[in-house]
């Protein structure tokens, strides 16, 4: 399975190359067509992925949310070699 959530154009030569290297049986899926329809045995399938280890994700880099404007920027200028997290302080306050 291929997941598709950068979705920056409905076709490219990206797309076509990831759609011939699916095996047999595989899915392409891609948020271009609107919000990913997901079998549960899809997301069972990445769940057991990522529990073992299987799938990792590439952060780049990391930006706290009063630096929103700043990750934004980073974003535009194009260069990122994996994605951008916003992280969140968590709030005792919040939880009550």
């Amino acid at each position: 399975m291929i997941l598709d959530a950068v979705g920056k154009r409905k076709s490219s030569a990206l797309k076509v190359a990831c759609k011939n290297a699916i095996a047999p049986g595989g899915r392409y899926i891609s948020v271009d067509d609107g919000t990913p329809k997901l079998l549960a045995s899809d997301l069972e399938y990445l769940k057991s992925v990522v529990e073992t280890g299987g799938l990792r994700p590439v952060i780049d880099r990391r930006y706290p949310l009063e630096q929103i404007q700043e990750a934004h920027r980073y974003v535009d200028e194009g260069h990122t070699k994996g994605n951008v997290v916003l992280t969140v302080a968590h709030n005792e306050a919040w939880s009550e």
